[in-house]
């Protein structure tokens, strides 16, 4: 059995965390989804910039070649001003075809964080 990711934010936040799948073989095939639909699931890749390493989102999982052991997935949440307190969700990643989840709780703080356009800025 697989540990469970556990995320906690406001109402109107965006969440976001990083899954770590390995694979000893490397990859021949890679996609990862939300069972829910809650979570925004992109696969990332790592670039250089200034000699350090630095997270590069890939748009999809569409006709990529994934080498190496380790991938990096980034998952996204945006919680809505409505969000029920907790929201619960599976990360289904298949590699290799052989199928992986990640039970996914959130738990939504009672707080909404006003919308970008009333923010103000000293």
């Amino acid at each position: 059995m697989y540990p469970s990711l556990q995320l906690t934010g406001w109402r109107g936040e965006t969440l976001q965390a990083q899954v770590l799948v390995e694979s000893p073989e490397g990859f021949k095939s890679l996609t990862a989804t939300s069972a829910a639909g809650h979570i925004d699931v992109r696969p990332l890749r790592y670039t250089t910039g200034n000699g350090v390493l630095i997270p590069d989102i890939i748009d999809s999982f569409d006709g990529q070649h994934f080498q190496g052991c380790v991938r990096p997935l980034l998952l996204s949440c945006v919680l809505p001003a409505d969000a029920p307190p907790v929201i619960n969700d599976t990360l289904i990643v298949i590699a290799n075809g052989t199928r992986l989840t990640l039970p996914v709780t959130i738990a939504v703080r009672a707080a909404t964080l006003p919308p970008p356009s009333a923010w103000a800025f000293h």
